[in-house]
């Protein structure tokens, strides 16, 4: 049987999402510009009419690229039901990035909410043509005209980049397997209900917006699709509309709201609220913490990584108060532990390496299209890169980066790839700082249009950058930049 076959006789959509329940006539999924809710039927036959038209004769790699629409949830579930691996790209990623990334792993289909046309640069494709039998907003397909890469390992399910926008050719590789895995251990985490309603607002291909889709179709919930930013009165609205019960936010999104009007802003639909994607400061989880009190709501405290696909943690409402600043417990199935250099277990209360066992964990990382048949390389074992260190109870509390990585905005960042783009302008040495990165420089006036040129490349606000001048960029006796003694000015 063909992977197209095995994937339409499959009700689940290539095992990527569940999603015939209990509640399979109920509203399932809508979106901004769509007046009514789909059922998970029609969310399945929308998939595998689109399926259809992706037959293939081997497995093959397919881009997806869209915004939050239904359209764009339908060309992931129809990839998988024709038996491929599907590759989530942000379609807000520079061009030049976009047709680097093509021109990498090749894939044989790209699928977007809007019609995509191949500049000739990257490969040769056929018109992007809208699929038919779709009322709402149709998946537009692009089919490569040259024979198939070839070589895709049968469990990988999903690519997801670590940089969000920024276009890094690097991807973290997923099975089926860990992605369901994950979304049950959310569900049983968070106590998703089968009558919430998530309000989907972060990027579908950012890996906690998915985790947010994937989590409430696996338990029957709905899920409301939107691109609006929460910092305007129509996205409050639409959400009070609705009836939206989970609010799941980064740092710039409860920064943002503490500064606001809680109990004006946030409908009193909304019961759950999470955070993730980073630190939020404590005075910011203590507002919203106390917020959710008041309104008999609850706020969870998350903590993950795109590898393992995405979350590792959760903080209970309940246990707020006593683990103030912690980052919860492990997931169900999953552990946490700390190790010294030499991979050896440490006692509770000191300081280590974090590493998670879970069997939502990635197969492993991709850079280019011969790395897609590798087969699972991890084990279940994650090095995160993160200090930290684990009490008595089993809470682990972040005390900092091993790995040269920042988030911001909710976006993981590789300092080392700032630093590099600067250093076409300017000297320059880079450090994480909280939700910023300081950019320590001998010449701050050369450095700042490439900042502002950066910032805007990759859609992150420019405030969070900092430029400091400096003489001369401390260096060690190996001729190495000393980031000990930067961060000591910081």
């Amino acid at each position: 049987m063909s992977g197209l076959q095995r994937g339409l006789s499959d009700p689940t959509c290539g095992g990527l999402l569940p999603l015939i329940t209990e509640r399979e006539s109920t509203g399932a999924i809508r979106d901004a510009a769509t007046p009514q809710w789909l059922s998970r039927v029609e969310l399945r036959e929308q998939a595998l009419s689109l399926a259809a038209t992706l037959s293939s004769g081997d497995r093959a790699l397919a881009f997806v690229i869209g915004d939050n629409r239904i359209a764009t949830v339908v060309a992931i579930l129809a990839a998988r039901a024709a038996g491929h691996a599907v590759a989530l790209i942000a379609p807000d990623l520079a061009a030049v990035r976009l047709q680097r990334l093509i021109a990498g792993y090749q894939p044989e289909f790209i699928l977007s909410s809007s019609p995509w046309l191949d500049d000739g640069s990257a490969g040769r494709y056929g018109p992007s043509i809208a699929s038919s039998g779709s009322w709402f907003d149709p998946p537009y397909v692009a089919k490569r005209l040259d024979a198939p890469a070839g070589g895709i390992n049968a469990d990988l399910a999903v690519m997801l980049s670590t940089s969000g926008t920024t276009g890094s050719a690097k991807f973290v590789r997923l099975s089926t397997a860990a992605i369901t895995a994950n979304a049950a251990q959310i569900v049983k985490a968070l106590m998703i209900r089968s009558n919430d309603i998530a309000i989907a607002h972060l990027p579908v291909s950012y890996s906690y917006g998915l985790s947010v889709i994937t989590s409430h179709l696996r338990v029957g919930a709905a899920v409301y699709l939107t691109g609006e930013s929460i910092v305007r009165p129509e996205f409050w609205a639409a959400i009070r509309a609705v009836g939206g019960t989970h609010f799941p936010g980064v740092p710039f999104h409860y920064n943002f709201l503490a500064r606001s009007d809680l109990a004006k802003q946030v409908p009193g639909t909304v019961r759950t609220l999470t955070q993730a994607g980073g630190a939020l400061e404590r005075r910011i989880q203590d507002r919203i913490h106390d917020f959710a009190q008041q309104r008999g709501a609850q706020f969870f405290v998350m903590y993950g990584q795109t590898e393992a696909g995405p979350r590792m943690t959760t903080l209970p409402d309940h246990c707020f108060a006593e683990k103030r600043g912690s980052v919860g417990h492990a997931l169900d199935g999953a552990t946490i532990r700390i190790e010294d250099v030499d991979h050896n277990a440490v006692p509770a209360g000191v300081e280590g390496a974090v590493v998670f066992d879970g069997p939502n964990v990635m197969m492993g990382y991709a850079e280019q299209r011969s790395d897609l048949v590798k087969g699972d390389e991890n084990g279940g074992r994650l090095e995160t890169g993160d200090l930290g260190r684990i009490d008595g109870d089993g809470f682990l509390t972040i005390t900092g980066r091993i790995k040269r990585v920042a988030k911001l905005a909710g976006l993981r960042i590789s300092l080392d790839e700032v630093e590099a783009r600067l250093r076409e302008t300017a000297t320059a040495a880079v450090l994480d700082h909280g939700e910023k990165i300081v950019v320590f420089c001998e010449d701050p006036v050369l450095i700042k249009g490439s900042v502002v040129a950066l910032s805007g490349e990759w859609r992150v606000p420019g405030s969070s950058f900092v430029i400091r001048g400096i003489e001369h960029l401390p260096v060690r006796d190996s001729g190495k930049i000393d980031y000990e003694q930067l961060r000591g000015l910081i």
